[in-house]
């Protein structure tokens, strides 16, 4: 990404720029999931392994914010 950004925009692209633009900002995504899940609700014809799929999606942020103690956690801290 790095050199494609020097090729193309003729700019750095920095540990900083990336780390800024994708750590995983939990708490926000959480609320998204919550208003995401209370709209579905209302629908009639929503199967269930769609809300399965956000337990899962949040159980998973909610593991990842005990890991790692924060709330917007860097792209660095997670194991590749």
């Amino acid at each position: 990404m790095k050199h494609l950004f020097k090729q193309i925009f003729d700019r750095d692209y920095t540990r900083e720029n990336y780390e800024e633009q994708f750590s995983v900002r939990a708490a926000k995504i959480l609320d998204r999931l919550e208003r995401i899940e209370r709209v579905y609700r209302e629908e009639a014809e929503v199967p269930e392994e769609f809300f399965e799929h956000l337990a899962r999606q949040k159980q998973r942020l909610f593991d990842a914010q005990k890991e790692k103690g924060a709330e917007i956690i860097s792209p660095f801290d997670f194991e590749i």
